[in-house]
């Protein structure tokens, strides 16, 4: 059985969609970057984005591990929302190269203005977070 190690994140992109470019192999193509969501004026009701895409590009995994993104308030470290854990393989892959994944993430509420956490875990260990604001 070969040992996980965690990967390194190269880059954690937030976005609405990620599209591959089918005339060019490898190439992907991001949608709605997103790093600043805007709260409706006079509204208590929490902020609801549809789905969010949390793209991923990894670099120095070995094995297969568990794969998961979760959204924390950064001041609480409550958590918000998040994605179920799934296989993450870097089986057959160069460690040196960098291997996209993307999380697609339904329904995300928002319960208040402020700053949250999104982050990545690897067999429950942080790999990488990002901050996204809502004001």
């Amino acid at each position: 059985m070969e040992l996980a190690l965690a990967p390194r994140a190269r880059y954690m992109i937030l976005c609405d969609e990620v599209i591959a470019d089918e005339a060019r192999p490898g190439k992907l193509m991001v949608v709605g970057l997103t790093s600043l969501i805007n709260w409706p004026a006079g509204s208590t009701a929490p902020v609801r984005l549809e789905k969010l895409v949390v793209l991923l590009i990894l670099t120095d995994g070995h094995g297969t591990g568990q794969g998961q993104v979760v959204c924390l308030n950064e001041e609480t470290e409550m958590r918000i929302f998040g994605s179920p854990p799934r296989p993450v393989s870097f089986a057959g892959k160069d460690p040196s190269g960098h291997y996209g994944v993307a999380f697609k993430l339904l329904d995300c509420r928002f319960p208040a203005p402020g700053v949250y956490k999104v982050q990545f875990l690897f067999d429950d260990t942080l790999v990488h977070d990002q901050l996204l604001t809502v004001r």
